[in-house]
């Protein structure tokens, strides 16, 4: 019985476990009123508009990681920081805020829970301009660059109205469980703006929960004939 105990845990662990990582632009729409909504679906959206970023991601089961210039705006169209870090309004027609990192600078967001799908709305992107996806240990899963992510070569500036502004959705394939994005600039120029960023909690396919619940009924199986075995009966 200890061996079928032993089969039910390696059962339902192998299919808790992600097998492979990879993660892919499965959809990118040029920027505008329409695409700048999040797609409908998302499970949970952080769109800047508290002013305060940690608190809106708290509230909403997230983490908020910044290095070095990292902030939300409001809505104004044009924002300079006096250090040579111009910010542009992701969505020209919105008034409402965004984020924008400068420099050599980044936003983390963290998730308890693995996702399947993480769309953004960006604005006039730049080659500098990356996202970052991480694993559950905060492994790297997969980068982009702004060209990347545009499908051409970019000029700087990237624009400053819908040139390059887009929505962007990036989604796990396979078994790959996402638990963090990254939206960094790394040079020591530029910007980068974005917005209204959803994100879509990971479902167990039917075959994995199918797995999952054989391994627990074995495990479970195994524990109530271990309880039957260990009853003493006196005459």
């Amino acid at each position: 019985m200890n061996k079928l105990l032993a089969v039910g845990v390696a059962i339902a662990a192998f299919a808790a476990s992600p097998v492979s990582a990879g993660v892919v632009i499965s959809n990118s729409v040029v920027g505008s009123t329409a695409s700048y909504a999040a797609p409908a679906g998302s499970t949970t959206v952080i769109d800047f508009n508290s002013g305060n970023v940690a608190s809106e991601a708290t509230s909403k089961g997230m983490t908020a990681t910044t290095t070095g210039l990292a902030r939300t705006f409001g809505g104004t169209m044009f924002d300079v920081d006096g250090t040579g870090n111009d910010f542009f309004r992701p969505e020209p027609s919105d008034n409402t805020g965004y984020f924008g990192v400068g420099r050599n600078s980044s936003l983390t967001l963290g998730s308890a829970v693995a996702l399947s799908s993480v769309s953004a709305f960006l604005g006039s992107l730049d080659n500098y301009n990356v996202v970052t996806f991480l694993g559950r240990s905060g492994a790297v899963l997969e980068t982009f660059t702004g060209e990347q992510i545009f499908g051409a070569p970019l000029a700087f500036p990237g624009g400053t109205g819908n040139e390059t502004n887009r929505r962007v959705t990036f989604s796990a394939t396979g078994s790959t469980e996402i638990f963090g994005v990254s939206f960094s600039n790394n040079a020591n120029m530029g910007s980068f703006e974005f917005d209204n960023v959803a994100l879509t909690a990971a479902v167990p396919e039917p075959a994995t929960w199918a797995m999952m619940l054989i391994g627990f009924g074995m495990i479970g199986a195994a524990s109530r004939y271990r309880r039957r075995s260990a009853k003493v009966t006196y005459a």
